[in-house]
């Protein structure tokens, strides 16, 4: 499998999650139900890359799903917290962006998918305590109210439904630094450049 070129008038982007391996809670849960490594730890996988079209939202970080357009890329590393490295788990690129989650709800119905885990509409539960990496305070009725909060606000509801152009899981390869030594803040990631992508290209199809 290729990953595409891009066209410059598409962003692409790199975000940055913390996978269920992270620590110790995360892997208990791996080993007792089966679950995989890379897959994002929290009770509302941001995305959920156990979905065939995974979806972002504002949950993780409020305002960046506000700024996709279809056709823009967002490239998931894992943070190096746990890990060590960053490893390249998922390129997805956006398919259509939806007003908010009840509108993104619609269109999964719609064409007949059941809706990602970061959806946040009426029973849609959210994963149980000992299926994430979290610790047992607060607990998960807390965490999925913050969620919730975030949704509603104005500035984080919209919602980016993709499909995916490259997924592992299971044992994904490290991002090398030379591709981009672009600091990974936490609630505004960063726009690869495009020699930077030209290089992740190369990188990727060589390696998958």
């Amino acid at each position: 499998m290729e990953i595409p070129k891009k066209s410059a008038m598409n962003k692409v982007y790199i975000n940055s999650f913390y996978p269920l391996c992270y620590n110790k809670r995360g892997i208990n849960a791996i080993k007792h139900y089966n679950l995989s490594p890379y897959i994002d730890g929290s009770c509302r996988r941001e995305p959920d890359f156990e979905h065939q079209l995974p979806c972002i939202t504002g949950l993780c970080r409020p305002g960046f799903a506000e700024k996709l357009k279809e056709k823009d890329t967002v490239i998931y590393l894992t943070n190096k917290k746990g890990i060590g490295v960053r490893k390249i788990v998922a390129i997805l690129e956006v398919i259509i962006v939806c007003a908010n989650h009840q509108e993104a709800a619609k269109y999964y119905e719609q064409q007949n998918w059941s809706l990602p885990n970061n959806l946040m509409v009426e029973n849609n539960l959210p994963n149980p305590l000992e299926k994430t990496h979290f610790s047992r305070s607060p607990n998960i009725g807390e965490r999925d109210f913050w969620y919730k909060e975030r949704a509603w606000a104005p500035n984080s509801s919209k919602v980016a439904i993709c499909k995916v152009l490259y997924l592992n899981t299971e044992n994904p390869i490290s991002f090398p630094k030379y591709i981009s030594k672009r600091k990974l803040t936490a609630q505004n990631p960063p726009v690869l450049m495009p020699e930077e992508y030209e290089k992740l290209y190369q990188y990727m199809n060589l390696n998958i």
